[in-house]
């Protein structure tokens, strides 16, 4: 229903539990600038459940969703 009222050139689906920090959009748009055929996903970081701190996962693995593709927690 969203995407029926959306006036911009592109628009991006998070999930209601993200929290999205400074800077986080600018990569995917130039992503997406290079090719408009392009889907993008950002790495959606671990919010530790104990005092909800960041976790910052590693980069060279491929994420989808906070887990990597052997299925364990990044």
């Amino acid at each position: 229903m969203g995407a029926r009222h959306a006036a911009g050139p592109v628009l991006t689906y998070l999930d209601s539990h993200c929290e999205c920090a400074e800077g986080w959009l600018e990569p995917l748009l130039d992503r997406i600038a290079r090719d408009n055929s392009t889907v993008v996903s950002p790495v959606i970081e671990l919010i530790r459940d104990d005092d909800f701190a960041l976790r910052f996962c590693r980069p060279q693995f491929i994420q989808i969703g906070g887990f990597s593709w052997s299925l364990e927690a990044g």
